[in-house]
């Protein structure tokens, strides 16, 4: 008996749902989503079993090419060092994954930033022409391709590129980018 299968008996609080790939009799495969109840009949005491099966291949296949896409993705961020960053409009704040902070030689954390500490590691001679190219694609949407300097916190800087769009959303909308070393 499968291990998720022994705890069946136990379940009996609420519904069991699992997913599985079933055989159709020409075959091929399908997943489906199975949700099981079992129910004690107050008249005799057997379990019931109630149960909705459902095809869930499609959102499976969405699912895996996802994952195949994150993996892609992290293979060529990986690959070129690439750092990967996106300001969320509505709450002004920065989210950097590690290679951003590897990149500004910055100590990792989990919390995103306000936008201002991100300027402020730009070079103060590069500051205007950044946080107005940063304005253009927040206000007119226009794709962002930029380079400048970081000064790095123990000193000396780094030369940046940056790249990002706009992506609309329901509360306004996000600056998602890209930067890597730019020498």
């Amino acid at each position: 008996v499968p291990p998720r299968l022994e705890a069946l008996p136990r379940s009996f609080d609420g519904p069991y749902v699992d997913q599985v790939e079933q055989t159709r009799k020409d075959g091929s495969t399908v997943w489906t989503e199975v949700t099981t109840r079992y129910v004690i009949n107050p008249h005799n005491g057997r379990t019931e079993v109630y149960g909705v099966s459902r095809d869930i291949s499609e959102r499976k296949r969405m699912q895996d090419a996802l994952l195949e896409s994150n993996r892609r993705l992290r293979l060529a961020t990986t690959s070129a060092d690439i750092g990967i960053w996106d300001w969320d409009l509505r709450r002004d704040m920065v989210t950097w994954d590690d290679k951003m902070f590897s990149l500004t030689d910055v100590p990792a954390q989990s919390e995103p930033m306000s936008v201002e500490a991100c300027f402020r590691l730009v070079h103060p001679e590069d500051l205007l022409q950044v946080t107005e190219a940063m304005e253009r694609t927040r206000t007119e949407g226009k794709d962002l391709d930029t380079e400048f300097r970081v000064r790095l916190p123990a000193g000396g800087e780094r030369y940046m590129r940056a790249h990002a769009i706009f992506v609309r959303g329901e509360h306004g909308g996000t600056v998602l980018g890209v930067e890597l070393g730019a020498g």
